[in-house]
């Protein structure tokens, strides 16, 4: 078999080779220190209302998991919960800088 080409045969060993160059390299080098996180990634990121943004969040989070269940759409959704349309459209998305913890409440 000395000399002769098989083809794909060269493909597989520098595709093994190339992922065992990579790994071997990741061995190398040095690890940077992990840092635990506090459970709160808004703390974590440094935003100093840490607390009401993670508070927003896991409620927003409930409303959603409700609101999924029972197959609403975002017209119908508003109704039931005093919201508008783009209300409930940024609800769903997550995107609560413009609702308030206390309008999330009363929904």
């Amino acid at each position: 078999m000395t000399g002769e080409v098989v083809e794909g045969c060269c493909d597989e060993l520098n595709e093994t080779e190339a992922r065992e160059n990579t790994m071997g390299s990741r061995r190398t080098r040095r690890r940077e220190p992990v840092t635990r996180g506090t459970g709160n990634v808004f703390a974590d990121l440094g935003f100093t209302d840490a607390a009401s943004r993670q508070a927003k969040l896991r409620l927003a989070y409930a409303l959603n998991q409700i609101l999924q269940d029972r197959h609403l759409t975002q017209d119908a959704t508003g109704r039931l919960l005093g919201l508008s349309q783009p209300e409930v459209s940024a609800l769903k998305k997550y995107k609560l800088a413009e609702i308030s913890f206390e309008r999330l409440m009363t929904s």
